[in-house]
């Protein structure tokens, strides 16, 4: 995995373009909408990317006037050059981000940064995580796993296959490698008497947490060949699929009450209510449209599913 990553990262860079934009559609080839005229996550993406980006010119043109203020402003400047793969001096380059600036030279390229950190914590994130609780949490929909099961005959498929509540595994298998199936299995409470930061702590320390007597399974805990417990994985795999898919904290723009800063507020609150009043209504008419075609719905991106960053 670490190989893979090492590779990944000498050919993968963060370049600061315009998101849903005729570059951004054609290195995608997205951008024909008459050969894709079905795409939700384009047309509803570009409506709330820019959005976002409204806000952030009226957040920048507020606070700078002109460029030099932006050169001048240390605190972005040390930001910049310490995400920067290219950047100088004993901060300079920690974040090691292949392709992001490590100056910021300009109120446009501001505002463009600015506008894909939101988006990426918020909208992005939104259309990627919360779709797995309506799609994710049917077990035939994305199987975690395809099982070779003795009782299909080989090149033979059929529902023996998917995870089930007659699939065994020791207890040895989680007390070991499978950090992931540890914090699964933490995040669906299959575990009692532990907490996150034992999630945290060494693969010894970790496997001396899971004895038999500590893992509280939900169903009967029936005698197995090979010394096995049955672990329902449909169960499971439905709990942390509506675990990640269903919990919403706040809404995008929700919080300009609460700033301190008058004019930050005011600003804040326009772009939260245009949100409401404005794309809101026109994406719900968009998907009533695309029902009337006989296409999925796709509400992710309505402002009301939208929170302000990752909240599970």
């Amino acid at each position: 995995m670490l190989s893979c990553c090492a590779i990944v990262y000498t050919i993968v860079t963060i370049p600061i373009v315009w998101l849903f934009s005729g570059l951004f559609y054609q290195a995608r080839g997205i951008d024909d909408r008459n050969k894709l005229p079905y795409f939700p996550y384009r047309d509803d993406g570009e409506i709330i990317y820019k959005a976002i980006e409204d806000l952030m010119k009226d957040v920048v043109n507020f606070f700078y006037t002109a460029e030099k203020d932006v050169l001048q402003d240390y605190e972005i400047q040390g930001f910049a050059n310490e995400m920067s793969a290219q950047g100088l001096g004993s901060n300079g380059g920690k974040g090691k981000l292949r392709g992001f600036p490590p100056a910021i030279n300009s109120k446009v390229l501001l505002v463009n940064i600015f506008t894909r950190l939101i988006w990426t914590a918020s909208a992005q994130h939104t259309a990627v995580n919360y779709p797995i609780a309506a799609y994710g949490a049917f077990t035939p929909n994305m199987p975690t796993k395809i099982y070779d099961d003795d009782r299909v005959a080989p090149e033979v498929f059929n529902a023996f296959r998917l995870p089930n509540g007659f699939v065994s595994a020791p207890v040895s298998e989680y007390e070991v490698d499978d950090e992931l199936s540890f914090l699964f299995m933490y995040a669906t409470k299959r575990l009692v008497d532990v907490s996150m930061e034992d999630c945290l702590k060494t693969r010894s320390t970790r496997a001396a947490l899971l004895p038999p007597t500590t893992v509280n399974w939900s169903i009967p805990e029936t005698k197995i060949a090979g010394g096995g417990i049955p672990i329902n994985f449909v169960q499971v795999q439905a709990g942390v699929a509506m675990s990640l898919g269903s919990l919403r904290l706040d809404r995008l723009f929700d919080y300009g009450a609460r700033l301190s800063d008058q004019a930050s507020s005011v600003i804040v609150l326009k772009h939260y209510n245009r949100l409401h009043s404005a794309v809101k209504p026109l994406l719900e008419k968009r998907n009533k449209q695309r029902f009337q075609e006989g296409y999925l719905t796709y509400p992710y991106l309505s402002p009301a599913w939208i929170p302000n960053s990752i909240c599970t």
